[in-house]
């Protein structure tokens, strides 16, 4: 199980339920929390196009900064009720810069949490900070929607036999290996001597059950759906706790942008989902 664990947080933290499910992993992992308060101010530039002084601008930033440490002293306050080993951070920085410094912190964690969009705050600045982290940082995270609780039981993976589904896999071992229930899901997948061999799904299993006792798979058709669609309803369906997933995109691009699948998965999460690249 991770040992070194870090939350990100919005204008929200302190009432996030990703909090509270990040304490829970916490306390059932033996870990270290670090819970890090972003807090983005609109960049310079918009004030200098909009005419407003640069005075208006440190007052933002002044404002800003107070409300961060308010959001913070309220989760310490929680934290230390929590029995845990934990941190606090701030990070007040222009919106433009504050996703890469996310990045720098999510670099020395085993595990980065974030709260589902919705309940994040500012949705804009939640895009660009998933997105970073996802392409960027070179570590696993976990998108936590409302209403989840360890333990994750029945985990659902998503499998394309690519390397970012691999990474994926490896990523999440750890939780992998505390389920009771594996289900491998492929969508559309055919045999083929270079991605998933003669039996899509069947290698995946084969090296899982080393190390779980019920792996299954599923090989779906789309039937006109997006991958998102169907792995989401195969995993209500099946009643999974976690989906692990491999994150698409295009990552050379300057504004980052998450593959399909990746963004159907996210705008309709309803457990947690793991996304490595």
């Amino acid at each position: 199980m991770p040992k070194d664990i870090l939350i990100l947080l919005g204008e929200n933290g302190a009432e996030s339920p990703a909090l509270e499910f990040a304490v829970e992993l916490a306390r059932a992992s033996s870990a270290h929390l670090t819970a890090v308060v972003c807090a983005g101010v609109p960049l310079y530039q918009e004030y200098l196009l909009g005419t407003v002084i640069y005075e208006a601008y440190q007052t933002e930033v002044g404002r800003q900064t107070e409300a961060a440490e308010a959001v913070c002293a309220r989760v310490r306050r929680r934290l230390e009720t929590a029995g845990i080993a934990f941190e606090v951070r701030t990070i007040i920085v222009d919106m433009d810069i504050l996703p890469m410094d996310a990045v720098v912190h999510a670099r020395y964690a085993d595990l980065v949490l974030i709260g589902h969009r919705s309940a994040f705050g500012d949705g804009r600045l939640w895009d660009r900070i998933v997105q970073n982290v996802v392409f960027q940082s070179g570590r696993p995270i976990l998108i936590v929607p409302e209403h989840a609780h360890l333990p994750l039981e029945k985990v659902a993976v998503g499998w394309n036999a690519s390397r970012e589904a691999v990474r994926a896999v490896h990523d999440a071992m750890d939780l992998i290996t505390a389920a009771a229930q594996v289900d491998i899901v492929t969508v559309d997948a055919v045999p083929s001597d270079d991605g998933h061999g003669e039996e899509p799904g069947a290698g995946l299993a084969a090296h899982l059950s080393r190390h779980v006792r019920n792996v299954s798979v599923h090989r779906l058709d789309s039937q006109g759906r997006s991958i998102g669609e169907v792995l989401q309803g195969f995993a209500r369906d099946r009643g999974a706790h976690l989906l692990v997933m491999g994150a698409y995109g295009h990552s050379r691009m300057w504004e980052m942008l998450l593959g399909g699948a990746t963004r159907d998965v996210l705008a309709n999460a309803t457990i947690p989902i793991l996304l490595s690249h």
